[in-house]
């Protein structure tokens, strides 16, 4: 029953799933406690993966240590599971203490494998919540360990590369990293692994005007999403399939997703989604020819963003706000925006993104200084970003 509940390699909908999850729960077995653990963990990490709320309730049966080893392992295998889904739920602070949790009970009992696989969801953690300082030698360290880490664990660190390349505006390797990784994903995980590195480059592509690259890098994984139904894991593609599909003129498609992505997470917890799912509905009303509810709907999801808080994709939504502002007539609010965003993806480390907002103030007459930037990192081939310096 666990095994058929567990959504990760199949296509199999969520609601199947879950009813086998919810009968383990109903067996009236005799076990031992390292099998009840081991029980719980995955009912925990299969009704999360499926967005279910009553899979926090069960998290926080797991505990953070035991007596047997046997147990000590499940206890981690828990936590690392519980902090990357927290992670996925936008719930940030209970992915640090989850995660923080794992990687002290690995270092204790020398669970080096586990350790390593803490530090991987740690960095992209990082990269999310805006802590930069150092990320790019660790995510690319992680993505080089082989001896530690099995390929499909080094995809998170590879990809934190090839954000990092884009925020600091070196696209030609952002574009290589992302790709590989993808490709990667692919051929080295089920579609779930593929999602967010399709995200990412589609993000990518979006800005360069791709849009056919757009829509054909994120349809696969976005019918993956609606066959299976779990839509908590769409907070890094929709908003990019959105924008594709009203620039294609596939405007209808564009809201039907929206409102599919709505009605997967309308009633979970999960500040992750729901900040995307408003940045989807600025979106909308951007394309749709009002600037000034865009505007606002811009600033909503920059709140919500923040809240997390995820001050890169913030900063993203004020500098969209600010453009509406400008569309509209409001350049003074627009401007003041503006300015604060440029000094704020400035001081974050976003040179690629800093630079495009000064050009855009300077064009409009306002006078802003150029931040002394450090050199970027050398690209790497084919290969997924050993540790370097930068």
């Amino acid at each position: 029953m666990m095994f058929l509940g567990l959504p990760y390699g199949t296509t199999t909908p969520a609601d199947e799933h879950l009813r086998w999850l919810r009968r383990v729960a109903q067996v009236p077995v005799s076990m031992a406690p390292g099998d009840r653990l081991s029980i719980r963990v995955g009912r925990a990490s299969g009704l999360l993966l499926l967005g279910e709320e009553e899979g926090w309730a069960e998290a926080a049966l797991i505990g953070d240590d035991a007596s047997t080893a046997a147990e000590r392992q499940q206890i981690m295998v828990g936590q690392l599971n519980v902090g990357h889904m927290a992670l996925i739920w936008g719930r940030y602070p209970e992915a640090r203490r989850a995660l923080a949790l794992a990687a002290g009970l690995a270092d204790t009992y020398q669970y080096q494998k586990l350790r390593g696989k803490a530090q991987v969801t740690l960095a992209h953690l990082d990269w999310l919540t805006g802590d930069w300082d150092g990320l790019a030698d660790r995510a690319g360290s992680l993505a080089g360990d082989e001896e530690l880490l099995q390929p499909v664990s080094r995809l998170a660190p590879a990809m934190v590369t090839g954000l990092l390349y884009a925020a600091r505006g070196d696209q030609d390797r952002a574009d290589e990293c992302l790709r590989l990784v993808l490709e990667q994903a692919d051929r080295h995980g089920g579609a779930e692994y593929s999602i967010e590195p399709a995200g990412a480059l589609a993000r990518l592509r979006l800005g360069a005007g791709r849009i056919d690259d757009v829509l054909r890098l994120t349809d696969e994984p976005i019918r993956f999403l609606e066959h299976k139904g779990t839509w908590i894991w769409a907070a890094e593609l929709a908003p990019v399939r959105a924008e594709a599909l009203l620039m294609a003129g596939r405007i209808d498609e564009a809201g039907d997703l929206v409102d599919a992505f709505a009605a997967g997470v309308r009633d979970r917890r999960a500040p992750g989604p729901h900040a995307a799912l408003s940045t989807c509905r600025a979106i909308l009303a951007q394309h749709q020819g009002d600037p000034l509810g865009a505007a606002e709907l811009f600033a909503r999801a920059a709140d919500a963003w923040q809240s997390l808080p995820r001050p890169y994709d913030a900063l993203l939504s004020r500098e969209r706000q600010a453009h509406c502002l400008l569309r509209a007539d409001r350049s003074d609010g627009a401007l003041s925006i503006l300015t604060e965003t440029f000094q704020g993806l400035s001081t974050l480390g976003a040179r690629g993104d800093a630079e495009r907002v000064m050009h855009t103030l300077r064009a409009a007459g306002v006078g802003v200084k150029r931040p002394s930037w450090h050199g970027g990192r050398r690209s790497y081939g084919d290969q997924l970003s050993p540790g370097s310096s930068t």
